[in-house]
């Protein structure tokens, strides 16, 4: 089990993610947001892994997020906030083929060799 769960996840039966969301997972998150508004047992219906009280706990959390970042702004829209999520599995690739955001790590070395 975790070192610190998170409070706000449910565990769920096999098939059902607990604890952090996946890369993946919040992405499906925001395209049912688009699609379906706050009808959080359709968005549901677009991630088997999660149940409907998890995904309106995490849309708590991402509007939460939003409204945050949207006072840190001077009231301005905030173009997208980022959540705390976990790699999914199709994102070592992306790092590995230099597509993901990650800086390389050429650019934090500041030792130099004799």
């Amino acid at each position: 089990s975790p070192a610190s769960p998170d409070p706000y996840e449910e565990t769920g039966d096999a098939g059902e993610n607990t604890g952090r969301w996946t890369t993946e997972e919040h992405n499906l998150f925001l395209e049912g947001l688009r699609l379906h508004g706050k009808g959080w047992k359709q968005i549901a219906m677009m991630i088997p892994s999660r149940t409907v009280v998890q995904i309106r706990t995490h849309a708590q959390k991402y509007f939460q997020k939003l409204t945050k970042a949207q006072s840190a702004s001077g009231g301005q829209p905030v173009g997208e906030v980022f959540m705390d999520t976990r790699p999914s599995a199709g994102d070592d690739y992306e790092r590995r083929n230099g597509s993901g955001s990650s800086a390389p790590a050429t650019q934090t070395s500041n030792h130099h060799q004799a």
